[in-house]
């Protein structure tokens, strides 16, 4: 029956050939309606061929389905930094810049800000700020060259305006406002003084009541050569502004930079005036001359009133910064461990206005203006509104920063192996290699010239590398000054 039978068209059962109707569905036929079972089979090639041709297109299709990133995917991948940030308060307003045409076009927004960044203040050059502000300023400023007498008396005129920490003995005071010392003293271990012969002058004031004789730390400002009159000659030499000090009792051994009423200020500053500090000698096996504790109510704060002078939340280890009107502050914290990087913004009330978290992020660098943080969290640059922590710009990937630095027109970053302007934007200008590895670092901006000053640890004392960069890039001195 096989050879003599066809399938209906429509219920595909069999029927003999010569049915004319089918019994099961009542469809009548034709004649070209009614196709033997047998010439079906005899002719398989053809839709066989349909068949293939089919299962290749649907294979196709799945593949480029398949292969072809979802609308979800393609903002995941166009905007991975923003799985690093979390908005803590505004979680529901925050969309992705892929679903927002409007956040597109903020990233080729151009940023104007011609505020200098707070790092980059220094007390010798704001006579408007008031006692408080200018300790703040004082307790985290670090920028601080060191150089040997021949290189500051051969490029003095490169280093006006700018910051030096350096040890001398008072040999003369004159009208008790100009102090003659004789720049880095050498007195060894055994306590025994041997002349250098190498003078400079340190203007001082009632503030500093240093004594003839007395070796100390100086940190103070240069301001150019001065003539001056010692024992029948006269010397023109390198000439500073005093900005702070510290007793001197042997070299590479360090003094406290603040005294406890400093840091019982810095510390009513940040947790209100009713808090009260007690030194954190219990914290430690021995007499502890730079650690602090302070306590405003149930919290506790650390202060280290050394070099380098910080103040920590004690139980959550937050780091604290004052803000750029110095009434709101910052607090952030880093894990190392977790990648797990914290920045937030706290009002004068000390409550919360906004804070920002990253993960994937094992190293930072910061600065800022009244408007604008420019932070590199891991390696995305991120321009943060101070006002609402809301990004400015969609993040840029700009590799890992040991420091961002603010000027008025531009940026400079600073990575282990380089040195880099850029825009505000982080778009680059120029970029110089260092002559070696950085891991400790100073930088001053004076007039139109870069000072930067680093090393690759803290005992490299023949390794201690000095580069002047001019504003256009142009190295105008680079070398080790140690």
């Amino acid at each position: 029956m096989e050879n003599n039978s066809f399938f209906c068209p429509k219920c595909r059962n069999r029927l003999p050939l010569e049915s004319s109707f089918c019994p099961y569905c009542m469809t009548k036929f034709t004649p070209e309606v009614a196709v033997p079972a047998i010439k079906k089979k005899k002719n398989t090639t053809k839709p066989l061929l349909v068949i293939i041709a089919a299962v290749v297109c649907v294979a196709l299709i799945c593949c480029f389905l398949f292969l072809k990133p979802s609308k979800e995917e393609k903002a995941e991948k166009k905007t991975t930094y923003e799985s690093t940030t979390v908005f803590v308060e505004k979680e529901s307003e925050k969309t992705t810049s892929a679903d927002n045409d409007e956040e597109d076009s903020s990233e080729e927004k151009a940023i104007t800000d011609t505020a200098l960044g707070f790092s980059n203040i220094k007390i010798s050059r704001n006579e408007n700020l008031n006692k408080t502000q200018k300790l703040l300023l004082q307790f985290y400023d670090t920028d601080f060259l060191s150089l040997p007498y021949n290189h500051l008396e051969n490029l003095s005129q490169s280093y006006e305006n700018l910051q030096f920490v350096f040890w001398g003995t008072v040999k003369e005071i004159n009208g008790n406002s100009v102090a003659l010392v004789e720049y880095e003293a050498d007195i060894g271990f055994d306590g025994i003084y041997t002349p250098t012969g190498d003078y400079v002058t340190v203007e001082t004031n009632a503030l500093f009541p240093i004594s003839e004789g007395s070796t100390y730390y100086f940190y103070a400002n240069l301001k150019g050569n001065q003539q001056y009159s010692f024992s029948g000659g006269n010397y023109s030499v390198p000439a500073f502004s005093l900005m702070k000090y510290t007793d001197f009792v042997y070299y590479d051994v360090e003094m406290p930079v603040f005294d406890e009423s400093e840091i019982s200020s810095v510390a009513k500053h940040f947790a209100g005036n009713n808090t009260t500090i007690r030194n954190a000698d219990n914290l430690f096996d021995y007499p502890d001359d730079f650690s602090y504790l302070a306590q405003s109510g149930s919290d506790e704060y650390f202060l280290y009133a050394g070099y380098g002078s910080y103040i920590m939340d004690y139980n959550t280890e937050e780091y604290i910064i004052p803000a750029y009107n110095f009434k709101d502050s910052y607090s952030y914290y880093l894990n190392e461990r977790t990648g797990k990087f914290i920045f937030e913004c706290i009002d004068e009330n000390q409550q919360k206005k906004w804070e920002r978290e990253f993960t994937d992020t094992y190293n930072f660098a910061v600065d800022y203006t009244d408007k604008y943080i420019y932070l590199v969290a891991g390696e995305y640059f991120y321009i943060i509104e101070t006002s609402t922590g809301e990004d400015v710009i969609k993040p840029k990937k700009v590799g890992e920063k040991v420091s961002v630095r603010k000027t008025e027109d531009s940026l400079i970053f600073i990575s282990e192996n380089t040195i880099e302007k850029t825009d505000l934007n982080a778009n680059q200008i120029w970029e110089n290699r260092l002559s070696s590895s950085l891991e400790n670092y100073s930088i001053q901006f004076s007039d139109d010239k870069y000072v930067l000053q680093y090393s690759s640890g803290y005992y490299q004392g023949e390794n201690v590398f000095t580069t002047i960069i001019s504003s256009d890039g142009n190295i105008l001195f680079d070398k080790n000054t140690y």
